[in-house]
C-alpha cells in the first residue's frame, strides 16, 4: 500500500469543490445586490420625476413606474419560492443526501481515506529507516494521525448510514450517485490503515523505536479506536448498507 501522494495535492482536491460553493454564493450575492440597487435607483427616480411633475403629464406614468417597480421585487419573490419549495422537496426526497453527502463523500471521506493512507505508508517506512532502539519522537505522532483520519472517515459513513440506500447503488456509473463499490474500496482500505498502522507501530515498539511518552500517546489513541470499531462494526451490521453492498463486510475483530 504505497500510494506515493502528496497531501498537498489531495487537498487542493478536497478544497476544489469549496471554492465552487463560494463562487456559487458569490453569484447568488450579486445577484441579490442588483436587485437592491435597483429598487433604490427607481424609487430615486419616482421621488424626483413627482417632484417635477413629470408624471402627471406622461399618460399612466405613474402606473407604468409602479409596475417598473414592483418587477424587480416580484422577480425575488418568485427566486425565494421556487428556493423555498426546492428546500422542501429535497427534505422530503432526501435530497440533500444525493448532493451534500454524494459531494462530502467525494471530496472529504476519499480526501481522508488518502491522508489516512499517506500517513500509514509514512509509519511503515520507519521500520526500514530506523536501527534498533534508536527512538522516534514523530512515530506516535504518524500514528495518530493516519487512525484520527480513519475515526474522521467512520464518523462521517455514520451520519450517512440512514440515507445509504439514497447515496450509494450499483451501477450508477453515468449518474450522481455513487457506486456501492466506491463505498467497499473505501471501507476495505480503512480497515487496511487500521491494521497495518497497528502492525507497523508494534513492530517499532518492539525494537525500541518509540520512548515510554510515545508508547503512552499510542495507547490513548488505540483506546479512542476502540470506540469507533465498534461505531463502524454497526454501520457495517446495520440493514441500510448491507441493502447497499448486498453481501457481508466484516472490521477488525
Amino acid at each position: 500500500m504505497n500510494y506515493d501522494i502528496k497531501f498537498n495535492e489531495w487537498q487542493e482536491m478536497s478544497l476544489k469543490k469549496d471554492v465552487e460553493k463560494i463562487v456559487s454564493i458569490l453569484d447568488k450575492k450579486k445577484t441579490l445586490e442588483i436587485s437592491v440597487l435597483w429598487e433604490a435607483f427607481l424609487a430615486f427616480l419616482a421621488m424626483a420625476l413627482d417632484h417635477a411633475d413629470i408624471m402627471d403629464i406622461i399618460p399612466k406614468g405613474k402606473v407604468l413606474l409602479t409596475i417598473a417597480a414592483a418587477a424587480p421585487l416580484a422577480l425575488m419573490g418568485y427566486r425565494m419560492a421556487k428556493h423555498r419549495i426546492q428546500k422542501m422537496k429535497e427534505h422530503k426526497t432526501f435530497g440533500r443526501a444525493k448532493s451534500e453527502f454524494v459531494d462530502e463523500f467525494d471530496n472529504k471521506v476519499c480526501y481522508w481515506v488518502m491522508t489516512a493512507t499517506s500517513f500509514c505508508d509514512i509509519l511503515s517506512g520507519k521500520k526500514v529507516g530506523l536501527g534498533e532502539d534508536k527512538q522516534d519522537e514523530s512515530i506516535p505522532f504518524i500514528f495518530q494521525e493516519a487512525n484520527f483520519y480513519v475515526n474522521k472517515s467512520i464518523d462521517k459513513l455514520d451520519v450517512m448510514k440512514p440515507c445509504a440506500e439514497v447515496i450509494f447503488n450499483k451501477g450508477v456509473a453515468y449518474s450522481k450517485l455513487i457506486d456501492a463499490y466506491r463505498l467497499e474500496t473505501v471501507i476495505y482500505i480503512l480497515k487496511e490503515v487500521r491494521k497495518k498502522s497497528y502492525s507497523s507501530e508494534k513492530e517499532l515498539e518492539e525494537n525500541g523505536n518509540l520512548s515510554q511518552e510515545g508508547i503512552q500517546m499510542v495507547a490513548k489513541q488505540k483506546e479512542c479506536d476502540k470506540e469507533y470499531n465498534q461505531k463502524m462494526q454497526t454501520i457495517l451490521g446495520s440493514e441500510e448498507i448491507k441493502n447497499v453492498l448486498e453481501k457481508e463486510v466484516k472490521w477488525i475483530d
